[in-house]
């Protein structure tokens, strides 16, 4: 295969965009450099930037649809579920395309692949693979229809032949007496009131499995991922969830904007978009509501970069699908600089220093309560952060100090990561900082006296202040302040 097959097939560039690419690039076959469109290669062996290419044999993923987002590839249906992958799955060849659908205001489980054959096996009705609604009604459901659900002779109003037989069970009644953002709903509005819970089970059914091979707990399932979130299928796992609403104050404000972007500076612990169907605002939403009246006129919101909850600062969110593929290309080719200020535990003896200790997931090498726990190892993928010490200071806590962070690659958790590797961690990190367990402590009971004893403050002392982008042919800059909570603890000491 070519070089700029290749390329093309796995969704870093296209034939036309290769020459170009290749030279932005260090790219290695079999250790030797590449540096032709015309190059013979194969997806084994190969490395870019170091990296081996992702999913080679094939992408099979899993994806929490949220609502109002639709299964199709046409950019004239709004918003589209393809819009929620990285930008590599979106420009595979063959595309990614989901296993059947699911309507636009309906959420759920999909499968993503650009596996043709595996669609054809997981959609044909000879196969007859199981699936699992939930739904909640407005009237209560006959126990009766239990039975002709079963029977097969169910047929639909304008239908000449009976539905398949299936399983429907009846779940009792669930009352809603709070809205997305946790406020309760005064009795008569038409939002109160009770609804029938119900499940629908096509028959067979079968029950996914977590990697352990242990069935979900009962408090668990699809519901524990973000909206939006793609997790791939072998490292699938459920965790639990409440159904509290997390205190949360919507607040952003905007650092720059243009006809095309715009660069907001969200507070913590606000999160980007809806996750976990938790009732509690973001900052998408918000942004929504902002721009409620270019949405009217054709406006189509992306979110270009993403923050931790308990990260503040800045986010580039994409007023249209062109600056969205614009500024998504760009994210990938590595042109958007991003900085962060940290205040971390006792003074750094270096003045500037780079740490490239590779990260991955911990649980894949040594155990973890947490899932998401990312841990240096030599099997992990290369990334580099460079560290400036700004300012230090001392406090009835101990030695604290400002650090600029400058990431070069984008790794989950990667400066919290590097940070704790070189011997300082981010003041406040539940994960990274004195102990997980701070982490497990937080999720079961809150925060507590405890906790702020260990922690000092309720999130981790992380701010997005730096965000330099192209777009255009222009390079454009925002910034944002220090934070409230972290601009106290340098004029204070505490």
């Amino acid at each position: 295969m070519r070089l700029d097959a290749l390329l093309s097939r796995y969704g870093y560039c296209s034939r036309r965009e290769a020459p170009g690419w290749i030279k932005r690039h260090s790219i290695t076959f079999k250790g030797k450099p590449c540096s032709s469109p015309t190059d013979k290669v194969q997806a084994e062996g190969i490395l870019l930037d170091g990296e081996p290419v992702e999913f080679p044999d094939g992408l099979y993923a899993a994806l929490y649809k949220p609502e109002g987002y639709t299964c199709s590839h046409d950019d004239g249906e709004g918003d589209l579920i393809y819009d929620l992958l990285p930008f590599q799955w979106r420009h595979r060849n063959p595309a990614v395309s989901s296993v059947g659908r699911l309507d636009k205001e309906t959420s759920g489980l999909l499968l993503l692949t650009d596996d043709g054959k595996f669609i054809h096996r997981m959609t044909s009705p000879r196969h007859h693979v199981a699936k699992v609604y939930e739904a909640v009604t407005e009237e209560d459901i006959p126990t009766e229809a239990v039975e002709l659900f079963a029977s097969g002779t169910l047929t639909l109003n304008g239908e000449t032949r009976p539905c398949a037989p299936a399983l429907l069970e009846l779940m009792g009644t669930a009352t809603r007496p709070a809205d997305a953002y946790g406020r309760k709903i005064p009795p008569g509005s038409p939002h109160a009131g009770c609804r029938r819970r119900s499940r629908l089970i096509s028959v067979p059914c079968f029950h996914r499995l977590p990697a352990s091979g242990q069935p979900e707990p009962e408090t668990g399932g699809m519901g524990a991922y973000p909206s939006g979130c793609a997790v791939n299928l072998p490292s699938a796992m459920w965790i639990p969830i409440s159904e509290a609403p997390i205190a949360c104050f919507p607040h952003f404000e905007v650092a720059a904007e243009s006809g095309d972007w715009i660069v907001v500076d969200k507070g913590a612990p606000l999160i980007v978009h809806p996750s976990n169907g938790k009732k509690e605002p973001c900052l998408l939403e918000g942004v929504e509501a902002l721009l409620s009246y270019e949405i009217a006129n054709g406006a189509a919101l992306s979110l270009v970069n993403r923050l931790d909850r308990e990260t503040s600062g800045l986010t580039l969110v994409a007023k249209h699908k062109r600056a969205a593929r614009e500024l998504g290309r760009a994210m990938q080719r590595r042109l958007i600089h991003k900085e962060y200020l940290a205040i971390v535990q006792e003074w750094p003896e270096w003045t500037e220093t780079a740490c490239t200790a590779p990260i991955l997931r911990q649980g894949e090498v040594a155990e973890s309560r947490i899932w998401v726990k990312q841990a240096v190892h030599p099997a992990g993928k290369a990334c580099t952060t460079v560290f400036r010490k700004e300012r230090t200071w001392n406090t009835r806590r101990g030695p604290l100090a400002l650090v600029r962070c400058i990431p070069e690659t984008g790794r989950m958790h990667q400066i919290r990561v590097h940070l704790a590797h070189l011997g300082h961690p981010i003041l406040g990190d539940k994960i990274y900082g004195p102990s997980e367990h701070c982490y497990l402590e937080y999720i079961q009971h809150g925060w507590s006296r405890e906790l702020e004893e260990r922690l000092v403050l309720p999130r981790h002392a992380l701010h997005a202040c730096r965000l330099e982008f192209p777009f255009d042919e222009e390079t454009f800059t925002a910034e944002a302040p220090l934070p409230e909570d972290m601009r106290l603890l340098l004029e204070t000491g505490d």
